[in-house]
Formats: C-alpha cells, structure tokens, sequence
C-alpha cells in the first residue's frame, strides 16, 4: 500500500506544481486569479523564511499575499496530501507528498546540472571539434590552478587570496 501511495503522490504532486488555486472573492472585492494564469504554483519545503513564504501562497504572483489567497493555497495542499479523500491525512500520505515533490526537484536538478555539464564541455573544446584531449583538459586545469595561485609560488595555500577560481 505504501508503494501505490508513493506512486499516487507522484502523480498527484505533479499536478499540484501544474495546478491553478480556485478563484476565491478576497476581502474588500479582490480577486484572487488563477495561479495557472499568473505562473505555476511552486510548492518547495523551502523553509520558513518570507521568501519561501511567497513562493508557496502568492498564488497570482503579485507580491502580496491576501489571507484568501493563502487560505486557498493551504486547502489545495490539503487536498493533495488526503490522497484517499477520507478527511484526514495520515503520516504516509503527507510523507509521500514530501517524496514526489523531492523526487520532482531533484530530477529538475539533475537536469540543470546535465546542461551545465554540457556548457562546460563546450569550453573545454577549444577547437570546437566535439573532442576533448588530454591537452585541452590540462589548459583549463592550468587556468583553475593559476587564478587560485595568487602569489604564483607553485603552490595554492592560504598565502594565496583567492576564494574561487
């Protein structure tokens, strides 16, 4: 059973990063727009801090968070997590949310990183022949170790004042 609900999770998170907040009549006659039409709702176990708190419940990504609007980006969660829709949550149910999301960023992450892997290639071919030799490996190793040896001493240590190459 656990399994199914991992998988359901899965599915069911991808919906969730996809999916749009009800329109919900906020207070003073506002109303809070579909995130779907706005941007997508990004929903990260960013932590605590404003930043994170924008990111989850600025569902219409105008820079403002109604009580409305996070009232309804708070129901929709919950309606995520209750993959049975018993009324309640038990704790796999709100663990295998957690997962898919986590599977989710970090298979985007992968892919950032795939990119950028590539991107470095690119530099390293110096001849642009789709090859990398042992020559143009060591070009860009020499370049690393001489923007960290400051002082040019042969040697990278303390003495040299370079943080990053």
């Amino acid at each position: 059973m656990k399994r199914v609900l991992v998988m359901s999770a899965a599915a069911i998170a991808g919906l969730e990063l996809s999916a749009c907040a009800t329109a919900v009549q906020a207070t003073e006659g506002d109303t809070v727009a579909t995130a779907q039409q706005e941007r997508p709702v990004r929903r990260r176990g960013g932590g605590h801090s404003k930043e994170a708190f924008f990111e989850a419940y600025d569902l219409n990504g105008d820079g403002r968070v109604s009580e409305a609007e996070f009232y309804a980006a708070r129901d929709q969660g919950y309606d995520v997590r209750d993959m049975d829709s018993d009324g309640g949550v038990a704790p796999d149910e709100y663990v295998a949310e957690y997962e898919a999301r986590l599977d989710q960023d970090l298979a985007e992450q992968r892919d950032r990183q795939l990119k950028q892997a590539y991107v470095r290639f690119d530099v390293l071919d110096d001849d642009k022949d789709g090859v990398m030799t042992r020559e143009e490996f060591k070009k860009s190793g020499k370049r690393m170790f001489d923007r960290l040896d400051t002082n040019g001493d042969g040697v990278v240590d303390e003495a040299d004042a370079a943080k990053k190459y």
